[in-house]
């Protein structure tokens, strides 16, 4: 493969990378996925756009699990999602012991794309794992929710 190749592939993940971190733009979990958990080897982030997901109607998905959090930590991102979650059009949450373990929020389109933030928290079942997903597309909540599912 040619130098150039390489530089051309290399700038179009940079620019697929950049569009997908700004979809969070203006929410309180935009901060979780500033790169802070890409060198922690507890963290998986995943960032896909594009023609891979057009089968789910989705134009960014932006997955974030991450294992062995601190109670601190499980604290501040519970609080980060439920702020973003105060301004969803539509959401479905179940608390545990006071604690938030299950959201998902529709959140106001923005241009005209649907758009949805998954919370998962697998420390009230025995696991260990807090799971986020930010999804954006023309897909309507009981597609995302089916995909989530499965």
């Amino acid at each position: 493969m040619s130098v150039m190749n390489r530089q051309l592939i290399t700038f179009v993940l940079v620019a697929f990378a950049i569009i997908a971190a700004k979809a969070q733009d203006g929410l309180n979990v935009a901060e979780l996925y500033d790169g802070r958990y890409r060198e922690n080897p507890n963290a998986v982030e995943t960032i896909i756009s594009g023609d891979g997901l057009s089968q789910y109607d989705l134009d960014i998905y932006h997955g974030l699990s991450i294992r062995g959090l601190s109670a601190d930590e499980q604290k501040k991102i519970e609080r980060l999602v439920a702020k973003d979650g105060s301004s969803a059009v539509d959401k479905e949450v179940n608390y545990k012991g006071g604690y938030l373990y299950y959201g998902f929020y529709s959140l106001p389109p923005k241009n005209k794309k649907n758009r949805y933030l998954f919370y998962l928290n697998n420390n009230m079942k025995k696991g260990d794992k807090i799971i986020i997903l930010y999804m954006e597309g023309r897909a309507g909540a009981r597609k995302i929710k089916k995909m989530i599912t499965k």
